[in-house]
């Protein structure tokens, strides 16, 4: 029998998705999703909480140390125990609280997020789950105990291989398009979608939004210089500049408004 995951009862996957909404709202330079994210986050996983002590013990699951058998079926054994003691009327009113705030605050539709780690979330959810066959709930503590003591050497060096080609394609078409040479900010912009690839994004997504913010900055004063307000086509190409720059609040972070960023970052270092 195959347990149907309930990730509105999942508290770290609650958790996951405030955080990520968070991140997105920093990206959409949105204060006002900013402060109510952050509320439901202080509110609702301040220490001291039920939601709070169960995040704690899935974090211990799904840490990325890496340890010996011995300690990582300790370590299961050790956070399904304090499961167990966790008072389970309370923790379901604290997570129907939760759960109330985010849809008053974000929307019903608020869920349907990338996790990244949703896969791993519903696997530890289902081994703290006591209706959960033993059979099943065996094998997938097997799972967690191999990932808590082994790197999957393959995963991690297909993630270098794949980074490394990305960078070195993205390098190469750069240059051909738009000159030899990168400025420091592309570089540090290539160096941080790299390494999306290994922090879910939020290096980049920070970056970005203090990129485009200070970008756009640029072009408003460079729509003041008298050069450009002489030059009706100048002054044309600056406030599509801007008018593209805004757009990017709205979009999702992909490859294409990397290019795009890449690309104003050059025209606005050149002019």
């Amino acid at each position: 029998m195959k347990l149907k995951h309930n990730k509105k009862r999942n508290t770290a996957f609650l958790y996951e998705v405030l955080v990520r909404h968070l991140t997105n709202s920093i990206l959409e330079q949105s204060e006002e999703k900013r402060v109510k994210v952050s509320r439901i986050i202080k509110e609702h996983f301040r220490k001291g909480s039920l939601l709070r002590e169960e995040l704690e013990i899935y974090k211990v699951v799904l840490s990325e140390e890496k340890h010996g058998f011995h300690v990582a079926e300790k370590l299961i054994y050790e956070a399904k125990k304090a499961f167990i003691n966790l008072k389970k009327d309370d923790l379901f009113i604290e997570q129907t609280a939760a759960i109330k705030s985010i849809n008053a605050s974000l929307g019903r539709d608020a869920y349907s997020v990338f996790i990244p780690n949703y896969k791993s979330l519903a696997t530890i959810q289902q081994i703290f789950n006591v209706k959960t066959p033993i059979k099943t709930r065996v094998l997938l503590e097997a799972q967690v105990i191999h990932n808590l003591c082994y790197k999957d050497k393959k995963e991690n060096k297909e993630m270098v291989s794949v980074s490394n080609l990305t960078y070195k394609t993205f390098v190469r078409k750069f240059n051909k398009q738009y000159g030899a040479v990168l400025l420091p900010e592309q570089k540090t912009l290539l160096g941080k979608y790299i390494n999306s690839f290994s922090d879910n994004g939020m290096g980049l997504n920070l970056y970005l939004s203090e990129e485009v913010t200070r970008l756009k900055g640029l072009v408003k004063n460079l729509l003041k210089k008298e050069e450009v307000l002489l030059s009706e086509q100048l002054t044309d190409k600056m406030k599509k500049l801007v008018e593209t720059i805004d757009r990017f609040k709205k979009e999702e972070v992909s490859r294409e408004m990397v290019e795009k960023v890449l690309k104003i970052q050059s025209l606005v270092k050149e002019i």
